[in-house]
């Protein structure tokens, strides 16, 4: 089954949507969170209001069509159908018609995405001795995710990352932001932050050669020092030790899944039997490596979610008998298995989002997962796997995930240009066919064709 152009509409109304909040004015409206600067200068306002009606809109309970989404200050403020059309007033909204072939999905979620966070001092009080043991670190002490990353991922229709600390063992704390571009006025709200302390961020890491040699240089060591922390963690909240900084308090304090990054599947395993120490209700998402089926039914067994990454071996060169007598056969098989990895995972009964982390070309995400739907994943899985089950592993399911009412307006995409020439409007590509439509209540604008993202 092809969901190709279903995705691509889906992007098209995340990006054709957009058009609602970008109207013919090009400063951002002033911010009302206390912590924006004030306007210099007379506030720029934004009525707030939008009306989204046309297409086919996937609510939870399956497609419909006859749907008008009421957009209020950034919420979904109600789901209207056709039944509701004689009672809906819409006096103080802006109403946006979309074609009939539209389709609105809701935003994409990305729940493993590495930035950069500045490493803590040497001399911090409370320091774990360590270097790589950080877990008190928050993503969100440094900028957080940068501006090209998120410009990808709101391409490609993400509108909410979970971001994990990068680089070391017991990493710290992981967030979940808005992919919106940030402001360039300081008086304008930031893109919001859907939730801190949203997972503890860990990994096998150890030092070598061209790493910094220092402890552990060994997988075997850094298990060790992972079990070590654990219990030391443990002890301290048995003993009642609270000294006034402790970077290991974290471990106990902040309720949050731990999101284990793994390089293949047989840390799977390893990281399901480190975080026993913790005991056996320690809630783990396996971030995994997207070789999971040379293991599949071990790892469905122990029972954890997983966040799978698109990613598949190059095609072996096998263009001479000389070639292809050199390729393993292990290596033909990975290649060839590869993209059923989330299918098989789904179909034995596991819990699995997609990432678009750890592959070769972050912009390849939807051509891989094609492929992974020829491959045998259904379309419906394909979207749960980047809207409700990553909310669900990250605990944003009541602001995302879904087209419900109370939940954010995440509808975005690239940014459109507004054009006029010769009596025509454009938005980008789309000719404006009608506009300033009096209706009994509120004023109706058609375009001529979903507009989609520059990729």
């Amino acid at each position: 089954m092809n969901i190709k152009a279903p995705l691509r509409r889906a992007l098209g109304i995340l990006a054709g949507a957009l058009v609602v909040s970008a109207a013919p004015v090009h400063a951002q409206p002033s911010g009302t969170s206390p912590l924006s600067s004030p306007e210099n200068g007379p506030r720029i306002t934004d009525p707030g209001r939008h009306a989204i009606s046309g297409g086919t809109v996937h609510l939870p309970g399956g497609a419909e069509t006859g749907v008008t989404i009421l957009i209020k200050d950034g919420t979904i403020e109600r789901i209207a159908r056709a039944t509701d059309a004689d009672a809906l007033d819409l006096t103080g909204y802006r109403a946006w018609t979309l074609d009939e072939k539209a389709h609105i999905y809701p935003g994409f979620v990305d729940p493993w995405v590495e930035v950069k966070t500045p490493d803590h001092d040497a001399n911090r009080p409370g320091r774990h001795w360590n270097p790589k043991v950080t877990p008190d670190r928050s993503v969100l002490e440094g900028d957080g995710l940068d501006s090209g990353t998120a410009k990808s991922l709101r391409e490609m229709g993400f509108v909410a990352a979970g971001i994990a600390p990068d680089g070391g063992i017991l990493r710290g704390l992981g967030a979940v932001v808005s992919t919106a571009e940030k402001p360039s006025s300081a008086a304008a709200d930031k893109a919001p932050v859907f939730r801190r302390d949203a997972f503890h961020a860990a990994d096998f890491w150890s030092g070598g050669w061209g790493e910094a040699m220092i402890y552990p240089t060994s997988q075997m060591g850094c298990i060790a020092l992972i079990r070590q922390t654990y219990a030391d963690a443990l002890w301290q909240q048995a003993e009642g030790y609270k000294p006034s900084s402790n970077a290991i308090d974290a471990i106990t304090t902040v309720k949050a899944p731990i999101f284990f990054n793994t390089d293949n599947e047989l840390e799977t395993f390893q990281a399901h039997e480190v975080t026993r120490t913790l005991g056996a209700d320690t809630p783990l998402v396996i971030v995994g490596s997207g070789t999971e089926f040379k293991r599949l039914d071990a790892i469905v067994a122990d029972g954890h979610p997983l966040i799978v990454p698109l990613r598949y071996p190059r095609k072996p060169d096998v263009s001479s008998v000389g070639k292809a007598e050199d390729v393993e056969l292990e290596t033909m098989m990975s290649w060839e298995q590869a993209p059923t990895n989330a299918s098989r995972l789904r179909e034995a009964g596991a819990t699995v989002a997609l990432t678009t982390s750890k592959s070769r070309k972050r912009g390849d995400f939807f051509k891989n997962l094609h492929e992974a739907i020829k491959a045998g994943l259904t379309p419906e899985d394909a979207l749960a796997m980047v809207t409700t089950v990553p909310a669900e592993l990250l605990g944003v399911s009541d602001a995302l995930g879904t087209i419900e009412a109370g939940k954010a307006a995440t509808l975005q995409g690239d940014k459109v240009k507004i054009s006029k020439s010769w009596g025509n409007v454009k938005i980008n590509d789309a000719k404006v066919v009608n506009a300033d439509i009096e209706a009994s209540n509120g004023v109706i604008h058609v375009i001529d064709r979903v507009i989609l993202p520059s990729n």
